[in-house]
């Protein structure tokens, strides 16, 4: 398919927006190294499943997974581009999956993510990473407002926080560390 980037349900598109108000939940597959543009903040389905097959998908802007929104990522490189993922509201949900690696990221908070919103949640799975985020406050995952962060698994490495360490957890955030969590080589200072 010839200019298409994404798939889902057997559709091809240029634009991961197209594919996602199409896809009605399903897998949407990268077919090639893609951009996501756009600061998207609503979605028409409450799940949003993609599967990078492998390919890298370059942020343009700060992505926002607004209330009552869940986006799962696996087998993909993200090069956040210095943007970020925020998980907002009172449910929105971003998960790292198997395969799921964060680069680049460079937002004030959290370097690479922040669940920000009472009832937003953060989720690490084993196989994700978050490597060379930098951030003012925390280079890999922050809990802003009450948000949760659960890191089941994964590692976040080679990150730069100019005033905390890998992870910035704020007053009434929830912390749920477990499973095979890994944090290796961030550090504190300028970069």
């Amino acid at each position: 398919q010839k200019g298409k980037t994404f798939e889902a349900k057997g559709v091809y598109y240029t634009d991961l927006g197209s594919a996602i108000s199409e896809a009605d939940g399903e897998t949407i597959r990268l077919i090639a190294n893609a951009e996501w543009t756009g600061a998207l903040r609503d979605f028409y389905s409450a799940d949003i499943n993609i599967d990078g097959n492998g390919f890298t998908l370059t942020l343009t802007q700060v992505i926002v997974i607004n209330t009552g929104s869940t986006m799962h990522l696996t087998n993909i490189t993200v090069d956040l581009n210095k943007k970020c993922f925020k998980a907002h509201g009172s449910s929105g949900h971003i998960i790292y999956g198997k395969g799921c690696t964060l680069i680049n990221g460079g937002s004030d908070f959290g370097g690479a993510t922040t669940s920000e919103g009472k009832g937003s949640v953060v989720t690490m799975l084993p196989g994700s990473k978050i490597s060379g985020a930098k951030g003012i406050m925390g280079c890999g995952i922050a809990s802003l407002t009450g948000g949760t962060i659960e890191l089941l698994g994964g590692i976040i490495e080679n990150g730069t926080s100019e005033q905390t360490g890998a992870v910035l957890i704020n007053s009434g955030a929830r912390v749920v560390i477990g499973g095979d969590f890994t944090l290796k080589n961030n550090k504190k200072g300028s970069s």
